[in-house]
């Protein structure tokens, strides 16, 4: 794809940046005050992008989502492992009563195939549902949410 639009969530901050065949179209930033304003602000930043820009892919700063490397996770699968981790979100991330879209990429394996350790990602739910309500006002597909850590050239993953 040659146009794709590029959105960075920080905690009270959005930025966004439109990118074709590798140069910046156009670039903007917004405040916002809570997952509700969130939704307004991203949808307000894509009414301002250029036109042929639909695909976007989203980074939750680390103030807004959390990685962890987790070792002696119990065996399971892929699939399994996602499961305990959305189950068993509290004992994972500190939450402070807010629910959370969880994620886990399993990084070594065990015996038999299965995840020793893992990385999780945790963000609140709250604001992964204000970016897709906001996407979608402004008639974008996400193509992607990451948490920036992810990101990070400087990890060790």
């Amino acid at each position: 794809m040659s146009a794709r639009l590029g959105v960075a969530i920080a905690l009270t901050r959005v930025s966004a940046v439109a990118v074709r065949r590798g140069r910046v179209a156009w670039a903007a930033e917004a405040d916002y005050d809570g997952p509700a304003d969130l939704a307004r602000v991203l949808s307000a930043l894509a009414a301002e992008r250029p036109n042929g820009f639909r695909n976007t892919i989203v980074v939750l700063d680390g103030d807004v989502a959390r990685t962890k490397t987790v070792y002696g996770l119990p065996r399971l699968s892929r699939r399994d492992l996602a499961s305990h981790v959305r189950l068993n979100s509290r004992r994972y991330f500190l939450q402070n009563g807010v629910p959370l879209v969880t994620d886990v990429l399993p990084l070594r394996a065990g015996s038999n195939g299965v995840a020793a350790a893992a990385l999780l990602a945790g963000a609140p739910v709250p604001i992964v549902e204000a970016v897709a309500d906001g996407l979608a006002a402004a008639r974008l597909r996400c193509v992607g949410i990451a948490p920036a850590q992810l990101l990070d050239d400087d990890s060790d993953q």
